[in-house]
């Protein structure tokens, strides 16, 4: 027999707000520890589903329900704040951003108005990529997952409900067990629709809602341990979880699950929800929805102006700002706004009113607002030198060896194999020698190693077979015609060398490590040279932990100067260092092309030329630079230098080849 029920208010969950907003935060921050902070916003969804269905049970039960009552209080809740913070964007995108950016933006202020931001960024970018960071609306992804749950859910729940509790029972879990299936599917096969999109989010908003049908049918429960238990799984999940995590997925039924034991079971005198009702929790639970629309365009406004990475200290200031100015728009905004009835109370017109103007101003990004201003046609030509380099052309991204357009002569004598560091060598060979006979081998993001290749969370899982199928193209070129020829093998190695990456090495997964990179750049190496050729190694520009490229536009847009972007060779980052030291074992050996030592004359590595940018990212030469550094060392010549094998040096490294093949 339903008990029913009215939607009484539970300061825990308020609470439980707080643990969702602040990981959050602080994992948009960058601060050390809250490697799952991403997660609070799935702890949202949790919540948004077991709220909006007790709303709409509690209404159908009394026979009240009314979906325009319902969109209403919607509007109300989420449109006066986000128009707020809209609003507060725009002038700072207009100061800060480079033309480029500024186009974005207007494109993400368009998708926000038309709650459906979480579509575009899933065809612009990674959640997790260093670009993101720059996106002041990017978390207004998650509020375009939740309007359009709202869009369906209501009106489905009231379809459902009058065929009783149980047919509502049943659909919803299916609905939870489907969507659950889809999320586990696309974690491995499309990871950023996976992450980004409504099919694969769906079931955690289920999983709210089969709490509230369950309090619904059988009212409330109380059991500490559980409650407990709940927490501890989401602090656990929290700092456990990290951004190499097939998310969301199967895994994340600890979390969700946690978030769920809370809703069941924490209620009062529970030490969960006493933990949970602690006045910070509250107060900074009733402002949450305001600290989230603030903090990432506070957030990203600040890494917008900085030419290197925010220190700790700017963005924890960013992070109290953040919470001051959503506590002033929760009380001057988001009350007002949210009353119905009585003094102060804001009418529909007002809203949709105050909100229609705002709508105006993003959907005029298609017109007057992305114009071209003062100033842009400098910084865009300095911007067209940091757009990604190709190498010969944009058609050798992948499959290279196939296309007329990849080489430079019928009969190369220079391949250069790799990715893209591979593809923006290419530049810097034919800096001092553009007639020079060149052949590129390039696919993106896979390094030139014989038998193995690495496991990317950005690419769907056919990826990795897309990459060993390339690599065998070019040791399938390398065997046809490998006599006099010169290698380049050019990578920067990143998921040989990264902690907790793993590698397929001959079909089988494993852990990645330095001494594995060796023992196959020595195989690689072997194989070259048993078929004639002679390979030359290329240690990658310094990898650095910001943009370098669009840190030298930047110092130009704001007026400062672009040896302000210069950086120290002991502040790079420790996996280029780690990458770097593993090719210097085969110093003596092999030819080494060592870009590091160019750029970084005295330890202080350049990042411009002529107030032109050298990088076009913060591990990529621009096609300039390439060029640029090129020909200050002679790259072409010590490519050309390195001898070819002998006739027994060919045979000792065929033997060693196939030792280290029966051994693999």
């Amino acid at each position: 027999m339903s008990k029913g029920v009215s939607l009484k208010y539970r300061a825990e969950v308020d609470g439980l707000r707080a643990v969702a907003v602040i990981p959050v935060i602080a994992f948009h921050a960058g601060f050390p520890g809250f490697s799952g902070g991403f997660l609070g916003v799935d702890i949202f969804f949790v919540i948004s589903g077991y709220l909006i269905s007790s709303i709409v049970l509690g209404d159908l039960e009394k026979e009240r329900f009314s979906i325009i009552d319902f969109y209403e209080r919607r509007a109300r809740r989420i449109l006066p704040a986000l128009a707020l913070v809209v609003a507060a964007c725009i002038p700072l995108a207009e100061w800060l951003m480079l033309p480029g950016q500024r186009t974005d933006f207007y494109e993400s202020v368009v998708a926000v108005a038309l709650f459906v931001s979480n579509i575009l960024f899933w065809t612009e970018t990674s959640y997790f990529g260093a670009a993101s960071e720059l996106k002041p609306l990017l978390h207004t992804w998650s509020l375009a997952v939740e309007e359009q749950f709202y869009l369906f859910f209501p009106p489905l729940l009231w379809l459902l409900w009058r065929h009783g509790w149980k047919a509502t029972l049943a659909a919803v879990v299916a609905l939870f067990m489907l969507s659950l299936a889809v999320s586990q599917w696309a974690s491995v096969a499309a990871p950023s629709l996976n992450f980004f999109l409504l099919p694969s989010r769906v079931w955690e908003l289920m999983a709210g809602a089969l709490c509230a049908l369950t309090q619904h049918r059988y009212g409330s429960w109380r059991n500490g341990a559980l409650g407990l238990l709940g927490l501890m799984l989401i602090v656990a999940s929290l700092f456990l979880f990290d951004d190499s995590t097939p998310f969301p997925s199967a895994i994340g039924l600890i979390p969700v699950g946690g978030v769920a034991l809370i809703l069941l079971f924490a209620r009062e005198e529970t030490a969960a929800a006493r933990i949970l009702s602690l006045k910070p929790f509250i107060w900074i639970g009733l402002i949450s929805y305001s600290a989230y629309l603030w903090h990432q365009p506070l957030f990203a406004f600040m890494r917008l102006y900085a030419l290197k990475e925010p220190t700790m200290l700017q963005m924890g200031g960013l992070s109290i700002l953040s919470l001051l100015l959503a506590w002033f728009s929760y009380r001057f905004v988001e009350q007002p706004f949210r009353q119905r009835r009585g003094e102060g109370a804001v009418s529909m017109r007002m809203i949709f009113s105050a909100s229609g103007v705002l709508l105006a101003l993003m959907l005029a990004g298609g017109g007057a607002l992305r114009g071209e201003r003062s100033g842009d046609a400098q910084l865009l030509a300095l911007q067209e030198l940091i757009k990604p380099s190709y190498g010969l052309s944009t058609e050798c991204r992948e499959n290279a060896l196939d296309k007329p357009v990849c080489r430079t002569a019928e009969q190369p004598k220079i391949l250069v194999w790799g990715d893209s560091h591979a593809a923006h060598s290419v530049p810097a060979i034919l800096g001092d020698e553009p007639d020079a006979r060149l052949i590129q081998a390039t696919y993106y993001s896979c390094p030139p190693l014989v038998g193995v290749v690495p496991m990317n969370r950005d690419k769907p899982a056919a990826w990795a077979d897309e990459c060993a199928a390339a690599n065998a193209d070019a040791e399938d070129y390398i065997r046809r015609h490998g006599a006099g020829l010169k290698v380049v093998i050019a990578s920067p190695w990143r998921w040989n060398v990264e902690a907790g990456a793993r590698v397929r090495v001959d079909g089988t997964w494993q852990d990645s490590s330095a001494d594995l990179l060796e023992r196959h750049l020595r195989r690689t190496i072997a194989f070259v040279r048993a078929n004639g050729a002679e390979p030359i190694l290329v240690i990658s520009p310094p990898r650095v932990t910001y943009d370098a490229g669009q840190c030298v536009v930047k110092a130009r847009a704001t007026h400062r100067p672009a040896h302000a972007c210069d950086f120290r060779i002991e502040d790079v980052d420790p996996r280029w260092t780690l990458a770097r030291d593993v090719i210097e074992r085969f110093s003596g050996d092999v030819a080494i092309v060592r870009f590091g030592e160019i750029m970084c004359p005295n330890g202080t590595c350049r990042t411009s030329k002529n107030g032109k940018p050298l990088y076009r990212d913060l591990t990529h030469f621009s096609d300039y630079g390439a060029a640029e550094i090129g020909r200050e060392a002679d790259i072409y010549d010590l490519v050309m230098s390195a001898p070819s094998p002998a006739e027994a040096t060919q045979t000792a490294a065929r033997s060693d080849f196939e030792k280290d093949t029966r051994r693999e």
